[in-house]
């Protein structure tokens, strides 16, 4: 499965485009939608309009690992001090961390979602 984006705006995708994404990031089977205990503990703790950023976030997050390179916007960088971990950031004061595994379909890649939250989830990421 493959999800574009419809541009507008000088590259600004729509409300309408972001929205649908949005619904399908946690749905879609691309990348694998792993994630640990913690990870949905930590989601669950978030706020509606958080895990509504969040989500708008990982659908862009989606299309970017398909396509092999992130946009700026999400700062998607490894976290130091923790070897294979990655965070990306979904708002101001909002990171959620993950790693790269094992594919479940070859030549796709995966993910599994760690934890989420404020700055704070650097402590044990």
């Amino acid at each position: 499965m493959r999800v574009q984006v419809a541009e507008r705006d000088g590259g600004a995708a729509s409300a309408t485009a972001l929205a649908h994404l949005a619904s399908l990031a946690m749905t879609i089977e691309i990348p694998a939608p792993r994630a640990t205990d913690r990870f949905r503990r930590d989601f669950a703790s978030l706020t509606a309009e958080q895990r509504a950023a969040f989500r708008a976030a990982a659908a862009k997050f989606v299309v970017d690992l398909e396509a092999g390179t992130f946009r700026p916007g999400l700062r998607v960088k490894g976290v130091q001090g923790a070897a294979g971990v990655f965070e990306m950031t979904w708002a101001d004061d909002g990171q959620a961390t993950f790693q790269y595994v094992s594919a479940v379909r070859e030549g796709e890649t995966h993910i599994v979602w760690r934890r989420i939250g404020t700055h704070d989830i650097f402590t044990r990421p």
